[in-house]
């Protein structure tokens, strides 16, 4: 939803009435642990922030390593599993190099040494709004190697990088400039590498 991570909802029975009891809580502004309690929703809900977000980092890597949840696995007709292609790059002046991915990642080197990674649906159209825009999240990767995980609806320090990604990424889905990628369009002789 929009609020992916940010707010919890916690549902209790009560003993007595076996009403259901239904609570929304912020990260921002867990509750205290209640003595006597058989458990702590604050930890619960911490940890539950932590594994969302390595759920995040594991969706905005670019290591592509879909064989760790082989329900999401894709088989080709032959039985090998599809990589993702690269369906379009652009070297920008004076900002960087930006390239999409079939499986709707985009990676952004900036010149000053500066990584960002992220998902965008390019099956959208200009008028429609762009699910993940300002909800989403995004991996920001700093020149010594610090890497971070960013929410869209809090850019900080980093806006710029985020923004000209973003920028970037409406531009091509109004000009309509990222080809249509089916897995039979990929020929094993047309293969090549991409190195950063």
């Amino acid at each position: 939803g929009a609020f992916l991570g940010n707010y919890f909802v916690h549902y209790a029975i009560q003993k007595g009435t076996k009403k259901r009891e239904e609570k929304m809580y912020s990260v921002n502004s867990l509750p205290p642990d209640v003595p006597g309690n058989p458990y702590s929703v604050s930890s619960i809900i911490t940890q539950a922030t932590k594994i969302l977000q390595y759920c995040y980092k594991a969706k905005l890597s670019l290591s592509h390593n879909y064989y760790l949840c082989c329900w999401k696995m894709v088989p080709e007709t032959d039985g090998r599993e599809m990589l993702p292609v690269l369906l379009y790059e652009k070297v920008v002046p004076s900002v960087g190099r930006l390239v999409v991915y079939s499986d709707h990642k985009v990676h952004a080197a900036f010149w000053d040494g500066v990584t960002l990674n992220m998902v965008w649906d390019f099956s959208s159209s200009s008028s429609e709004i762009q699910v993940n825009e300002d909800v989403g999240w995004c991996k920001l990767t700093t020149p010594d190697g610090v890497q971070q995980l960013i929410q869209m609806s809090h850019l900080g320090v980093y806006e710029r990088y985020i923004r000209t990604a973003i920028e970037w990424c409406r531009g091509l889905n109004e000009r309509k400039e990222i080809p249509e990628y089916t897995a039979h369009s990929v020929t094993e002789g047309n293969w090549y590498l991409s190195l950063f």
